[in-house]
């Protein structure tokens, strides 16, 4: 009897380690460079929210704000629709970006939308992390597909920072409390 139960430990040892070894395997071959790539974009300076000034020449006119996202996706709410887009980095501090919009080029409020506005950017990322420059182009599509306008433009992107509390105010003398 005692040969058997021996037997049947060893066996069992030998079986949870043939589990725990097929396991590690599977693991291993679902691990793909996408997931390391992945790993990176995260650590990548570009990653969080910014505030783009489109037009440097003439400050503060035009605004947008932005968020590239960990995982390589890019929204950009603006007065036309939003861009959406993905992001890739090509350095430590750089980055492409191809992002979409969809808005009506004629204005009629009745019609579908009839235009795709297609940015392109290659941004760069200051040594201190807070600062973007960016050269970029923009191409609007009719419905058809045909160019109906192109541009070349410069953006500089502004780290968006958590700001503290700020109290608005002292209440004037002599305002009820409750």
């Amino acid at each position: 009897m005692r040969r058997f139960v021996a037997f049947a430990s060893v066996l069992a040892v030998l079986l949870l380690g043939l589990v725990a070894t097929v396991g590690q395997r599977t693991a291993a071959q679902e691990a793909t460079p996408d997931t390391t790539a992945m790993m990176a974009m995260a650590d990548h300076p570009i990653v969080g929210a910014w505030r783009w000034d489109n037009n440097p020449a003439n400050p503060g006119v035009d605004l947008t704000y932005a968020i590239f996202h960990d995982d390589g996706t890019y929204i950009e709410p603006t007065p036309g629709g939003a861009n959406i887009g993905t992001w890739e980095p090509t350095g430590p501090r750089t980055a492409l970006l191809t992002a979409f919009v969809v808005f009506d080029l004629d204005q009629d409020a009745t019609d579908d939308p009839s235009g795709t506005g297609i940015l392109r950017l290659a941004a760069k990322v200051d040594e201190a992390g807070e600062t973007i420059t960016a050269p970029f182009t923009f191409e609007v599509l009719d419905a058809t597909g045909a160019t109906v306008f192109t541009g070349d433009f410069e953006a500089i992107g502004t780290r968006i920072a958590v700001e503290p509390m700020v109290p608005f105010g002292t209440p004037v003398a002599g305002t009820p409390t409750a």
